[in-house]
């Protein structure tokens, strides 16, 4: 699970782009890439040089606590482009984290993994959305959205 850590990001400073479907089964709140094929808009697994978007759905009745839920392939996604939120924190449970979780700390950064759709401990090409470590919670950490530098 991904949250908001601010409301303001969803009122204020979210740009969601409605009607896109999941081009595969993706955790809720996938760091992923966008196709325009037409008038169709899908999601595609992210890369380096384009713009990062994240799916976060809202989960509704049972699964609404869950820290784990797939999106299925062909749902619906509610995606959000990260560059609005640079300088603004998310908060990301250790179920969207891939690799050694135990390795993380403060001050690291953490990019996306094009094949799970998670964030993933590693460094970011320049001008490429990534994400600052600034804490480690009891169920994840908290990121600041940025640009990468170097």
């Amino acid at each position: 699970m991904v949250k908001v850590h601010t409301v303001e990001m969803i009122e204020h400073s979210a740009h969601s782009t409605p009607n896109v479907k999941a081009h595969a089964d993706m955790p809720n709140g996938a760091l992923v890439g966008l196709t325009y094929t037409g008038a169709s808009k899908v999601t595609k697994a992210p890369a380096t040089g384009n713009d990062l978007y994240i799916v976060l759905n809202t989960q509704v009745g049972d699964k609404e606590y869950d820290l784990a839920c797939t999106i299925k392939k062909g749902e619906y996604v509610n995606l959000f482009n990260l560059a609005n939120w640079v300088g603004k924190e998310l908060d990301v449970t250790k179920e969207n984290v891939t690799g050694t979780y135990a390795d993380i700390a403060v001050d690291d950064t953490l990019t996306f993994d094009d094949t799970t759709f998670k964030f993933k401990e590693d460094t970011a090409t320049k001008g490429d959305i990534c994400f600052k470590v600034m804490k480690l919670l009891p169920i994840g950490v908290r990121v600041l959205v940025q640009v990468a530098t170097k």
